[in-house]
């Protein structure tokens, strides 16, 4: 009977010590075509052998949709620093390590905190590390899950309301402003080529290049969502989606009895030893 109220006991301290979760779901599907078409023309652009001669021909390309890569950016370093960059993320989401008056980073505190440093140095681990875009990725990628809606080309990233519009919004606009720079690049490399082109079949295939790679930028650039838009917002239940309280106690008594039962078996057997 103790073990099992010692458990019981040790659950509702650690419950009440954890701040409840949320989840949240957006779902979203991929962008408009045109836009689509244009990231997929700058792709394609990108992979041919050299825009100099034109005389290689590429092999197959692999496409990648823009919908794929979105998915891919959550849980990268680039994607994490671009939101440190734009919305100071790494302060909000480790809040509880973060002095506003002194700008400096800190242990987080409390009991458990305290005990869960001393276990990892213990084990020879770093105790407390400060807080950078590594742990921020880490974070995101331990926290946002991209699942398939049934055989369709619909994501539903899981993820706290607040924060989830905010990923999502940077992802899309991280992804347009690669492409641009692609386009960009290429775009100077075909007026450097046409610049200089005298062979009349070479000039007009630059020309051709260049005025699809001009498309693509326009298209591009347009005012709209680039890989992914959004078709149910994001929202979240109004109970938290963590562990229920009284299941969690329920399970730590059927522990506690179990280990009760060990813990009386084994006496037992210790007895039944020292007797022979």
């Amino acid at each position: 009977m103790t073990v099992v109220i010692l458990c019981v006991l040790v659950t509702a301290i650690d419950l009440k010590l954890r701040p409840p979760l949320y989840t949240a779901t957006m779902i979203v599907a991929p962008a408009q075509v045109g836009l689509g078409t244009a990231s997929q023309l700058a792709s394609e652009l990108e992979q041919y052998a050299s825009l100099a001669t034109l005389a290689q021909t590429p092999g197959k390309i692999e496409r990648v949709s823009d919908l794929e890569r979105y998915a891919q950016l959550f849980g990268s370093t680039a994607l994490a620093a671009r939101l440190e960059a734009e919305h100071h993320l790494l302060q909000i989401v480790f809040a509880d390590q973060w002095d506003p008056e002194r700008q400096t980073w800190h242990p987080p505190g409390g009991v458990r905190a305290r005990l869960e440093r001393a276990a990892l140095r213990f084990f020879g681990y770093p105790g407390w590390i400060e807080p950078d875009i590594a742990r921020l990725a880490g974070w995101l990628g331990n926290r946002v899950e991209i699942d398939r809606v049934g055989t369709s080309s619909l994501f539903r990233p899981q993820f706290a309301v607040s924060v989830i519009n905010m990923v999502h919004a940077t992802a899309d606009a991280l992804l347009r402003d690669q492409a641009l720079e692609r386009i960009g690049h290429q775009i100077s490399q075909v007026e450097t080529d046409l610049a200089s082109a005298t062979n009349p079949t070479r000039k007009q295939a630059l020309e051709a290049m260049l005025t699809q790679a001009y498309q693509s930028q326009a298209l591009v650039g347009v005012d709209q969502p680039y890989a992914a838009q959004v078709l149910v917002p994001a929202s979240t239940g109004a109970t938290p989606s963590s562990l229920n309280p009284l299941q969690a106690l329920g399970l730590a008594a059927v522990v506690g009895v179990i280990l009760g039962l060990f813990v009386v078996f084994l006496r037992d057997a210790l007895r039944g030893g020292e007797a022979r």
